[in-house]
């Protein structure tokens, strides 16, 4: 949705009774949307999937899930990112190529992204598309770490790894960077170009 007034909070969303706002993100043109559920399904949407609605709608359906199965998390396909970070709630990591990732048609079930161990079992609480080069923050504290490419590939049907920093630590998720965009207006002289200057803005939640 366009939002027309910044001089006041307003509804994103109807909400139901025991529903919760999971993440929120910017999803720019030519990006896809990729959801995670906690027994570990998942599924990649097209963006264009996705069609624009008001501010006071209840939204589309984004998963098939099965009995007792809710929506983690969810991600956008971003620029540079090869893989899909997934994490559990005992701090247990994966990646999974994004090649592996196929699009779907909403709204899907989805496919399992890690093997289901009954004695001891993983629900997924985090999800990223990452690069070679990212860095996965682990609490505020620098030395808590870790390089993304420090955390193995592995295929869909393996299970999860165990963490370098330990299970005691959670992932600072924050507010993702906004990117920069040159927006071209139309010109005052013919001939001639003008930009709108946009400000990147990158905000951490403590």
């Amino acid at each position: 949705f366009m939002v027309t007034r910044n001089n006041k909070t307003f509804d994103a969303m109807v909400l139901q009774p025991k529903d919760k706002m999971l993440c929120a993100f910017v999803l720019y043109d030519d990006e896809d949307i990729v959801l995670a559920s906690t027994q570990g399904y998942m599924v990649r949407y097209a963006g264009d999937a996705i069609s624009e609605i008001g501010t006071r709608a209840k939204g589309v359906k984004a998963m098939n899930l099965s009995a007792g199965d809710t929506v983690a998390y969810g991600c956008s396909v971003k620029e540079g990112a090869n893989a899909i970070l997934v994490t559990t709630q005992t701090n247990q990591f994966k990646r999974i190529r994004l090649s592996e990732a196929g699009r779907m048609n909403r709204p899907a079930k989805g496919e399992l992204l890690a093997k289901r161990v009954k004695s001891n079992p993983q629900n997924v609480v985090y999800i990223a598309s990452v690069g070679s080069y990212d860095l996965l923050r682990l609490t505020q504290d620098k030395e808590n770490w870790i390089a993304v490419k420090e955390i193995p590939i592995m295929a869909k049907d393996a299970t999860f790894g165990q963490g370098s920093k330990g299970n005691d630590l959670y992932i600072l998720k924050g507010i993702e960077e906004i990117r920069i965009l040159e927006i071209p207006v139309k010109p005052l002289d013919e001939g001639k170009e003008h930009l709108h200057d946009v400000e990147m803005l990158s905000f951490d939640l403590e």
